[in-house]
């Protein structure tokens, strides 16, 4: 079995609920009207919706409330690419550019980044977002949800910088195949105390 991935129980719940409805709608992807909002509720406020408009890139159509309190700004309609490093953006095209050589070019994708951000204090915090497919009822466009939160406590006075380095990434077919293994929470398995002072995850050590 694959280790857990998810750094937090409250990202293990949102995961939880985008696949229960995805097992109503199957073999399609969720409906936005398929999320109970009573389930999403205690996580509504970290929660951002994307839009991907014909010819345009991916920008947000909805920024949490918690989102911007932890980001000091509404990111609301601007670009997802204008909060990523030039590496990070790199780093995502050939990320995609990999998935779709393996994968139909309509196959929707999950997306799950574990990442560090600088706070205004001059620390780094470790953020964890996992972003997930679902169709608007009245058009049946494609959109993202996507649930981001940091994984320590801001203190009254942080503000994290929107530019988060990406740390750990994977992508993955969100139907026609099982929910991923590693895609579970499990305390024990905490990344953040695998990152090394330079914000890196060392190399897993290979079997002789």
């Amino acid at each position: 079995m694959t280790e857990p991935k998810l750094q937090s129980p409250k990202t293990q719940a949102f995961a939880n609920i985008w696949y229960a409805a995805q097992k109503t709608s199957a073999p399609d992807i969720p409906l936005k009207t398929d999320l109970p909002l009573r389930d999403l509720a205690p996580l509504m406020s970290q929660i951002a919706l994307i839009e991907l408009p014909e010819g345009q890139e991916a920008r947000y159509a909805l920024f949490g409330t918690g989102l911007v309190e932890d980001f000091g700004m509404d990111l609301t309609g601007q670009a997802l690419t204008k909060s990523m490093h030039e590496e990070t953006r790199a780093h995502v095209a050939a990320e995609f550019l990999e998935f779709y050589t393996k994968h139909d070019t309509d196959t929707p994708f999950g997306r799950w980044v574990f990442g560090t951000g600088r706070a205004t204090t001059g620390r780094s915090v470790h953020y964890e977002s996992l972003t997930l497919p679902y169709r608007e009822p009245s058009t049946a466009e494609k959109r993202f949800i996507m649930y981001a939160t940091p994984l320590s406590v801001l203190t009254f006075e942080e503000i994290l910088n929107p530019v988060i380095h990406e740390i750990e990434t994977i992508i993955f077919p969100a139907i026609d195949h099982p929910r991923p293994e590693w895609l579970q929470f499990d305390p024990s398995m905490s990344l953040v105390q695998s990152v090394g002072a330079e914000g890196k995850i060392p190399p897993p050590v290979k079997e002789s």
